[in-house]
């Protein structure tokens, strides 16, 4: 079975957050470590894997 993910990145303690779905999680987030991940991400340096769920993909 397929998985999917909601995850949450911050910029650093209290800083912004970005909310994002996905269902490969390691890559995504190696995509936004790297600046390739969103325009949003790399303006505000979203780049910290702070929160992730994992869900069943039917």
């Amino acid at each position: 079975m397929r998985k999917g993910y909601v995850y949450m990145l911050a910029s650093k303690k209290g800083g912004t957050l970005y909310v994002g779905v996905t269902s490969d999680l390691a890559q995504r987030v190696w995509e936004h470590e790297n600046g390739i991940g969103s325009q949003f991400t790399a303006k505000y340096c979203c780049k910290r894997l702070v929160w992730f769920e994992e869900h069943d993909l039917l």
